[in-house]
């Protein structure tokens, strides 16, 4: 047998061993390029990211109130319903006391130099938005005599915006005063609250009236006719059910949809800038969800502030029992349209409202 050549297979040996090389370096560019697309989508993911971060104005103000101490928000909300925090700058001789429960916040300011034994209560409802003032009361014991009176409250929210603007136009009297702010954990607060509003201790006029609480409530205040019923429910958002006794002067219309919705429309019958308002109605009470007001022939409508506070039947029928005599009369001028004339009008205002703001 003839013996091959070493050197002959060289030449082969070469070749394999160069195209072994190449796919070798082809891997190794294709994992360099992965690596590098790599990084390039994760540089990509942070920079969205960063972008998706960049504050929102709103969300920028609602955090500067909410890091502001809890005296001094206490000092805010309380000046939505008391004079007191203005006309006395630094409340100095005042005692601010405040009580949370839930949402819900009680006030009450106590003048240390008074001569008499007093106390004023407000509770106010408080939300990611602001603060609602909801109710008042006062109790004035001067001598042998107490009385006791309902407090009437402008239902209104007062934005944390609004709220940081008076806060920065008048910061040193605002954090002087947060030093008078003490803070009620032992519940009495709201205790003494309830038990001031009830019908029972609100005038003499309710002093036979009985106090009805839980289903006991709900199933008294379902029996009360209808048109009482859209009364006590306007009286929520309305200020003019209570200021107008018996509804002197004026009528309200509304409608009630398939879902439970309470469209309605307090007026005097003359001009056009009397507001419509849309309530969800519920088997524990009713919650306003919208406003709608005509400011001018040249702007239109536009939305009005209300808070979406569950307002209960509890609650509804105490505010009935205190103040029966104007609710019975007021009643008298309220009806149901079933023409379809104002749902129409109603809507027309809202989605005008909606189209004013940008929100179709």
């Amino acid at each position: 047998m003839k013996k091959r050549n070493p050197y002959l297979l060289l030449p082969l040996i070469l070749l394999i061993l160069t195209a072994c090389s190449k796919e070798k370096n082809v891997q190794i560019e294709s994992s360099s390029s992965t690596s590098s697309s790599s990084e390039v989508v994760s540089d990509n993911m942070v920079s969205t990211d960063s972008t998706n971060s960049k504050d929102d104005p709103q969300k920028e103000i609602t955090d500067k109130f909410d890091t502001l101490p809890v005296t001094v928000r206490m000092i805010l909300f309380a000046n939505t319903v008391s004079s007191s925090i203005k006309n006395n700058p630094g409340i100095d001789g005042y005692t601010l006391t405040y009580a949370i429960d839930g949402q819900d916040v009680y006030i009450n300011l106590t003048n240390e130099s008074d001569s008499f034994s007093g106390m004023t209560i407000y509770k106010l409802y408080m939300d990611d938005n602001g603060i609602t003032p909801v109710d008042g009361v006062n109790k004035n014991q001067y001598q042998n005599q107490v009385t006791i009176q309902d407090i009437d409250v402008t239902r209104h929210l007062f934005t944390k915006e609004e709220m940081l603007d008076d806060y920065y136009s008048d910061q040193v009297n605002y954090d002087k005063a947060a030093g008078h702010v003490v803070q009620d954990m032992s519940g009495a607060l709201k205790k003494q609250f309830d038990e001031m509003i009830s019908p029972n201790s609100l005038g003499k006029q309710a002093e036979n009236i009985p106090l009805i609480t839980g289903e006991e409530a709900n199933k008294t205040f379902d029996a009360l006719p209808v048109e009482t019923r859209m009364l006590l429910f306007a009286n929520t958002v309305d200020s003019r059910v209570k200021n107008y006794k018996g509804m002197m002067g004026l009528g309200m219309v509304y409608v009630v949809d398939a879902s439970n919705n309470v469209f309605f429309q307090i007026s005097s019958g003359a001009g056009s800038g009397h507001p419509y308002f849309q309530l969800a109605m519920d088997d524990r009470g009713v919650t306003p969800v919208l406003g709608v007001v005509n400011q001018s022939a040249q702007s239109g409508y536009s939305f009005l502030d209300v808070t979406r506070h569950l307002f209960t039947k509890e609650e509804l029928l105490r505010d009935y029992m205190t103040d029966k005599e104007n609710y019975d009369t007021g009643s008298k001028r309220v009806r149901r349209d079933t023409s379809g004339t104002f749902i129409n009008a109603c809507q027309n205002a809202i989605d005008y409202a909606r189209k004013n703001s940008g929100n179709n």
